[in-house]
């Protein structure tokens, strides 16, 4: 996933570095879409959940230790469709993550996940994991209640449908809760990012072409009054 963030702007003309894609949400007649990001994933800054696009990502079906595929949840602000306004290493994420005991895992507060990956583990009571066409490679369905845990407070299988609202996640082993996660955070991506050859260079062009811009203003407009 960060790999695919930083390079995003190689493989999509005209679009800067730092998008995700969005969950897979429907498997389609006889799992042709399985595996796949959905093409859109509701408005702007509106997180989503759903199976790990794994197609798109150019893997096999990820598994956890009881044989299930992984999940995924994405901030609104860092999903590349619907786009948020504006993408850089302020963005932050709108997604907070707690440890089993309910203590937060990333501080201060304000610093929230762009991305959570979810091994959902074993069937807990009221959920059902039957399998349909839509399915072939990992089986059972596209309803996250069946796979992710509630604690009564925070709900491991929903997000919020308000924009720039933020979605919480808990990790197990408490609480009638056995999921286990690992997140992405925006350092994650952007500390990768500075890594790539040329970005600092492209940093550097674009604070030369501002500054350009700047002093041409000012030789041509003449002295203010």
């Amino acid at each position: 996933l960060i790999g695919y963030a930083i390079t995003y702007g190689d493989s999509h003309s005209g679009k800067v570095h730092g998008y995700l894609p969005c969950p897979n949400q429907s498997g389609g007649i006889l799992g042709a879409t399985e595996g796949n990001a959905a093409g859109s994933c509701a408005g702007k800054n509106i997180s989503q959940i759903g199976r790990l696009p794994w197609k798109e990502l150019n893997l096999p079906p990820l598994r956890d230790g009881d044989g299930e595929c992984l999940w995924y949840a994405v901030s609104g602000t860092y999903k590349n469709n619907t786009p948020t306004d504006l993408m850089n290493w302020d963005t932050n994420g709108q997604l907070q993550v707690y440890a089993s005991d309910g203590t937060t895992l990333l501080t201060p507060a304000d610093n929230q996940a762009v991305a959570v990956i979810f091994a959902p583990g074993a069937t807990q009571s009221g959920q059902a994991r039957t399998s349909d066409s839509t399915t072939p490679a990992c089986g059972g369905n596209y309803t996250a209640s069946n796979y992710l845990d509630s604690d009564g407070t925070i709900n491991n299988a929903t997000v919020s449908a308000v924009a720039n609202a933020t979605s919480k996640f808990r990790l197990g082993t408490a609480a009638g809760i056995n999921d286990q996660m690992l997140f992405i955070t925006r350092q994650d991506i952007w500390n990768a990012m500075q890594k790539r050859n040329g970005f600092l260079a492209t940093l550097n062009n674009m604070t030369q072409r501002v500054a350009e811009c700047i002093a041409y203003f000012g030789t041509t407009n003449g002295k203010p009054l």
